[in-house]
């Protein structure tokens, strides 16, 4: 009796993952035919993790340029310091 019962529960849990998986493909294949990958769960991961490094990257290297080393100042630090919000660049 005990083990006819948790093979059963074992299916239903395999089951149960195979209908998650199932639906997890199926959202992500329409948000994809739609150009809407971006908006999904993944797509929002995907985007804040390149987001992330590319902000860090931006921030190092205008620190890099402003650090007082010899030479000219790229003309795009001033645009950025003017700009005054560097996220918002980087986002652009």
């Amino acid at each position: 009796m005990m083990n006819t019962m948790m093979n059963e529960q074992i299916n239903l849990e395999a089951e149960m993952r195979e209908a998650t998986r199932s639906r997890y493909y199926r959202i992500h294949e329409k948000a994809e035919e739609r150009d809407e990958f971006a908006d999904t769960h993944t797509g929002r991961n995907v985007f804040d993790h390149a987001f992330d490094a590319f902000l860090a990257g931006i921030k190092d290297w205008v620190a890099e340029k402003k650090s007082g080393k010899a030479g000219r100042r790229p003309r795009s630090v001033a645009m950025i310091d003017a700009f005054e919000d560097t996220e918002t660049v980087a986002y652009i």
